[in-house]
C-alpha cells in the first residue's frame, strides 16, 4: 500500500512493519505489546501524542538511526528499550496517513489473534517445552541457555516453563539488561557452578548476556528462540558457551526453530519452484538460510559479509529480496582476511607460550612443594596459624584449608569464597589440582598469600642481623646416599645488567662443595645441581651445629671466592643467551614489520578507491564535491606508513642492540645450607 507513497512516508511505514515483524517472529506476547501501541496510536489524535509532531523527512532519518542503534544493542536496560520501541512506534504511527476501513478490519483481526495467542503457548513454545523435557530426561544435570531478543518474550517464556512444570525459582532464572548487578552476578555464578552444587538448569537470557559473559563451564546447549536479523548478534550469543573452557568433549550444540513445513519448502526450492518471501513459511525459510550462511562465513562476521547479510535479511522481510547473495562481498573480503592472518596462529602461539612457561618453571624450580614451603615459612615468621591439610587431589596434589589470619594478613582469604555457595574453599599450590574444578583455589605466584610471604622472606634475607628472624645460615640432616660427607650449598643472586644499568637477567644460583678436614672444597656445576635439590631429613644435633659455627669463619673466604668464580662462569653463559635473545628479537621485529608491509601492499594493490566507489550511494539533496577524497587521503596515509617501515626497522634494530650492549654482572650472597649425612648424627 506504500508503493505510490513518497520516500519518507514509505520509510516510516517500513519501520513499523520491521518492528512488528521482528516481534511477531519472537513471540505472541512481544507482538501483542507492540501491536497494541500501534493500534492505539492510529486511533489517538496526533495532538494527544506525548511528543510534538515532526516532519516525515526528519522522522525517517531518526528511525534509521534508531534501527542502527537497536541492531548493535546488547547491554542497555531491556525494560527501557521496550519503552523506547513503544514510543518510537507511536511517533512513527502518527506520521502515517489515516487508516482505510479495510485495513482497520485487518488490524482488528490481528489484535484479536495476538491477544488470544499471547494467553497460551504457541507451537514454537510447545516445541521448546518438548525439547527441554527431552533434555531433562536424557540428563537431569544438563543445562540450557535460551536466548531471546525481547524482554517481553523472556517474561512470557518464564511463565510458560513454570506452568509446564519445567522448573521453579531455583531451577529457572533470568539474565537481562537493567537487572540488579548483584543479582546478575549471583545468577552467573549459579549457572557456572557445578550442577551438584547449584540446582539452576535453565537460563533465559536477553542479548544483554550475549557479550562479556562466560557461561561455558557446565553448559553446551544454546537455543535461539528467534533468529536475529543481525547475524553478529547470533555469533555473540554462541560465544557465551563456544569458547575456551568448554568442558563438553562432544562440542557445543546450537539450536534454533524452523517452520513445520520446512521440508516442503526445501522440496519446492529443489524443484525450482518459487518460495515467496513475505509469507510466513517463506520468511522463516529465508531466516533459516541466513543462519546457515552465517555459520559458513562466521570467521568473516566482522568484515564485509556480515553487514551485507544483515541488510539482505531486512530487505527480504520487507518483500524486496528473495535470495541471499554474498558472493561479491566474500570475494572483496580477501584483503581483510589477510590482515587477520595473525589470529589464525593464535593456538600455535598459545602452545609455544605454554611450553615456555613450563621451561621457566623448571629452570626456576617453581614446584608446588617449594611454593608451599615459602607460604609455610612466611606464615610462621608472621606469627600466623599454619596451613591445615585437608587431603590430597586424585593427581596427588596436596590441598589445604587456610586458617583465619589476623591483621593485614586477613585479606589473603579474599576470593576463596565460592561464587555460588559462598563457602570458603581450600587452596592448593599445584595447577593440576584445579583442572575441571571450582571448589579449590590455586595459590599461584601472584596470589596475595604467596606474594605477602615472598615479600616477608625477601625482607628477612636482607634484614639487620640483630633483628632478623630468618637465619641465612642453616644445617640439616640428609640421607646417607646424598653425600659421602658433610657438604655445603651457598645460594647467591646473580644479576646481569645492560646499557643504562637495565636489569636483563636475574637468577638464584647455587654453588656447592664438600667439607674435608674442616676446609671447604668447591665442586662443579653438577655437584651444585645435585646437592641443591637434596631434601632435608631433620635438624642436626646441637653438638654438630656448634662444630659448624666454629668452622664457618675459616670457610667464609673460600666460599665467597667459589661463588664469584661460579658467577663469572654463569654470567658468560648468560651473555651468550642474551646475545641470541637480541638477535631473535631483531628477527621477530623485522618479520612483523615485513608482514605489515606485505599487508599494506595487498590493500593498496587491491585498489581501495575503486572498490569503495562502487559501494557509495548518492544521498538526495546532499552535494559532495569529491566523494572519494577521504578514501584517497586514507590510501595516501597507508603509502606514507609503508615508506616509514625501513626507517622503523633501522631504529628498532639499533634500540635492541643498544639495550643488550655493555653487559655486566653482579652477585649477592643470599644463604648457606650445610648438608650433614644422617650417619654423622648417630
Amino acid at each position: 500500500r506504500t508503493r505510490d507513497a513518497d520516500p519518507d512516508e514509505r520509510r516510516v511505514a517500513e519501520f513499523v512493519v520491521k518492528i512488528l515483524k521482528k516481534r511477531f517472529f519472537s513471540s505472541p506476547e512481544a507482538f501483542r505489546t507492540t501491536l497494541e501501541g500501534h493500534v492505539l496510536a492510529l486511533t489517538q489524535p496526533a495532538s494527544a501524542a506525548p511528543r510534538p509532531a515532526i516532519s516525515r523527512s526528519v522522522l525517517s532519518r531518526h528511525l534509521d538511526e534508531f534501527l542502527a542503534d537497536d541492531a548493535e544493542y546488547t547491554t542497555e536496560d531491556d525494560d527501557l528499550r521496550e519503552t523506547a520501541v513503544a514510543e518510537t512506534v507511536t511517533v512513527a504511527t502518527h506520521a502515517l496517513p489515516t487508516i482505510a476501513p479495510q485495513d482497520q478490519a485487518l488490524l482488528d483481526q490481528l489484535m484479536a489473534f495476538a491477544r488470544t495467542a499471547a494467553g497460551r503457548p504457541d507451537a514454537k513454545a510447545r516445541c521448546l517445552v518438548d525439547f527441554l523435557r527431552t533434555q531433562r530426561a536424557q540428563s537431569p544435570d544438563r543445562r540450557v541457555i535460551v536466548f531471546t531478543e525481547y524482554r517481553a518474550t523472556q517474561k512470557w517464556l518464564l511463565g510458560i516453563l513454570v506452568a509446564e512444570g519445567l522448573g521453579d525459582a531455583e531451577t529457572i532464572d533470568l539474565i537481562y539488561g537493567g537487572m540488579d548487578p548483584e543479582k546478575r552476578e549471583a545468577v552467573k555464578a549459579s549457572f557456572q557452578a557445578d550442577p551438584a552444587v547449584s540446582p539452576l538448569r535453565i537460563l533465559l537470557a536477553t542479548d544483554a548476556a550475549s557479550e562479556g559473559v562466560d557461561l561455558q563451564n557446565w553448559c553446551a546447549d544454546l537455543v535461539h528462540y528467534e533468529i536475529p536479523w543481525n547475524p553478529n548478534r547470533m555469533e555473540q550469543r554462541n560465544g557465551r558457551i563456544d569458547r575456551h573452557g568448554q568442558r563438553d568433549r562432544t562440542g557445543v550444540r546450537i539450536h534454533h526453530f524452523v517452520g513445520a513445513g520446512f521440508e516442503d519448502v526445501e522440496k519446492l526450492r529443489a524443484s525450482g519452484a518459487e518460495v515467496k518471501v513475505g509469507e510466513l513459511e517463506g520468511d522463516l525459510e529465508f531466516l533459516f538460510r541466513a543462519a546457515v550462511k552465517m555459520e559458513t562465513i562466521r570467521r568473516d562476521l566482522h568484515g564485509k559479509v556480515g553487514p551485507v547479510l544483515a541488510e539482505q535479511v531486512e530487505q527480504a522481510m520487507l518483500g524486496r529480496r528473495r535470495r541471499l547473495d554474498t558472493h561479491k562481498a566474500e570475494e572483496t573480503s580477501a584483503a581483510a582476511q589477510a590482515l587477520l592472518r595473525s589470529e589464525r596462529n593464535l593456538r600455535e602461539t598459545l602452545r609455544n607460550m605454554a611450553h615456555q612457561l613450563d621451561e621457566t618453571r623448571a629452570a626456576l624450580h617453581l614446584t608446588p612443594d617449594r611454593i608451599e614451603t615459602v607460604v609455610r615459612v612466611g606464615l610462621e615468621l608472621a606469627r600466623q596459624p599454619p596451613l591445615e591439610p585437608v587431603g590430597a587431589h586424585a593427581s596427588g596434589a596436596r590441598v589445604f584449608r587456610l586458617p583465619a589470619l589476623t591483621g593485614s594478613w586477613a585479606v589473603c582469604s579474599e576470593g576463596l569464597a565460592h561464587p555460588h555457595t559462598h563457602v570458603l574453599r581450600p587452596i592448593t599450590f599445584d595447577p593440576e589440582a584445579i583442572r575441571g574444578r571450582d571448589d579449590v583455589v590455586l595459590a599461584h605466584l601472584n596470589h596475595r598469600l604467596v606474594q605477602m610471604c615472598l615479600r616477608l622472606l625477601r625482607a628477612e634475607v636482607w634484614a639487620d642481623p640483630t633483628q632478623r628472624r630468618l637465619q641465612r645460615i642453616s644445617a640439616r640432616l640428609v640421607d646417607d646416599a646424598a653425600t659421602a660427607g658433610p657438604a655445603l650449598v651457598a645460594w647467591s643472586r646473580l644479576v646481569v645488567y645492560g646499557a643504562d644499568h637495565e636489569r636483563l637477567h636475574e637468577e638464584l644460583m647455587p654453588t656447592a662443595g664438600t667439607i674435608v678436614e674442616g676446609r671447604f672444597r668447591a665442586g662443579n656445576v653438577r655437584d651444585a645441581e645435585r646437592l641443591s635439590s637434596v631434601e632435608g631429613r631433620g635438624e642436626v644435633p646441637a653438638s654438630i651445629a656448634d662444630g659448624l659455627r666454629r668452622l664457618w669463619p675459616d670457610m667464609v673466604d673460600p666460599v665467597r671466592k667459589a661463588i664469584t668464580r661460579r658467577a663469572g662462569e654463569r654470567a658468560e653463559q648468560v651473555y651468550r643467551e642474551l646475545e641470541k635473545l637480541a638477535l631473535d628479537e631483531q628477527a621477530r621485529m623485522r618479520a612483523l614489520l615485513e608482514e605489515f608491509r606485505r599487508q599494506l601492499d595487498a590493500v593498496l594493490n587491491e585498489g581501495p578507491v575503486a572498490e569503495t566507489a562502487a559501494l557509495l550511494l548518492p544521498i538526495p539533496g546532499l552535494e559532495v564535491a569529491d566523494p572519494l577524497a577521504d578514501v584517497r587521503r586514507h590510501a595516501d596515509a597507508l603509502r606514507e606508513r609503508r615508506k616509514a617501515i625501513d626507517g622503523e626497522i633501522a631504529r628498532e634494530t639499533e634500540r635492541i642492540e643498544r639495550r643488550f650492549a655493555k653487559l655486566d654482572w653482579r652477585v649477592f650472597p643470599v644463604a648457606v645450607t650445610f648438608l650433614i649425612p644422617a650417619r654423622s648424627a648417630r
